[in-house]
């Protein structure tokens, strides 16, 4: 299964959706996808969809799943990199009032840098991230640099 989050809170990411749906057009997925949407207005053509789950939810999606597809959250993110699932992320951003601020691009591009996802503010990208995520080695086992990278994004976060 391919999961998509755009996580909980009250913006839309209708930008990852769609580029989802774009995706899915282009590509024969041999799996399922399931996307959980909050509060995008655009609803997907393709796969299933939901708008808000638990976090408990969210995990066993994560959990269940060989590739995810998330929004730059923290939370999304960690849970699907200490479960070593392959991660593409997208950041939210302010300018399409997707967020109050572009934190998730400093956390995606910390992430990436370190080998543990593939990400960018581009959803125009993931087409290239779909393709590199089959054969790519994700550098999992730096997760003992984990709270390196957290003492990192809460500095980024208060700034």
């Amino acid at each position: 299964m391919i999961f998509v989050t755009v996580g909980n809170n009250s913006f839309q990411f209708d930008r990852l959706i769609m580029a989802v749906d774009q995706l899915v057009q282009k590509y024969d997925f041999e799996e399922n996808i399931v996307m959980q949407i909050g509060a995008c207005s655009y609803v997907p053509k393709f796969g299933k969809y939901f708008r808000y789950c638990s976090k408990e939810q969210l995990e066993e999606y994560i959990l269940k799943s060989s590739l995810v597809i998330s929004h730059g959250g923290i939370g999304s993110l960690f849970y699907s990199i200490k479960n070593h699932k392959k991660t593409i992320a997208i950041a939210r951003l302010a300018e399409f009032k997707e967020h109050a601020n572009n934190h998730q691009l400093e956390i995606i591009q910390k992430l990436s840098n370190d080998g543990l996802l593939l990400g960018s503010s581009c959803a125009e990208d993931l087409d290239k991230f779909y393709v590199a995520a089959k054969d790519k080695t994700f550098n999992f086992h730096s997760e003992q640099h984990y709270p390196e990278i957290i003492a990192k994004i809460k500095s980024i976060i208060d700034a």
